[in-house]
């Protein structure tokens, strides 16, 4: 998991703190979790049945899982003025996406 946090350039030990911190007892994986919670809460609201989910401005998100498949359908959701430069038609995500130099780390 270090190298797939290190990818998104998250600060491992932020994470770590958040993960041991979101015990109800600190450090206690067998007490409740309030980020667990609130997933449940919120896969509730929503109506996710299944994991991974993905909702986009409130929305359950229902198509491909694929980065440029999500990409359009966030696109998709803003409107008209509030869209960045990377949402018009001549912005090329599978390209962008073909040039990365870093390749996605699955965590598992």
């Amino acid at each position: 998991m270090k190298n797939a946090v290190n990818w998104v350039g998250a600060d491992i030990s932020t994470v770590q703190e958040c993960v041991n911190f979101s015990w109800n007892d600190p450090f206690n994986n067998q007490t409740d979790n309030s980020l667990y919670y609130e997933d449940k809460t919120l896969a509730e609201v929503y109506g996710v049945a299944v994991h991974p989910a993905i909702t986009i401005n409130g929305q359950l998100y229902r198509g491909d899982f694929t980065g440029e498949d999500i990409f359009r359908a966030i696109c998709a959701s803003l409107s008209g003025r509030s869209k960045p430069i990377q949402c018009s038609k001549e912005y090329n995500i599978a390209k962008e996406l073909a040039n990365s130099e870093v390749d996605f780390v699955n965590p598992n």
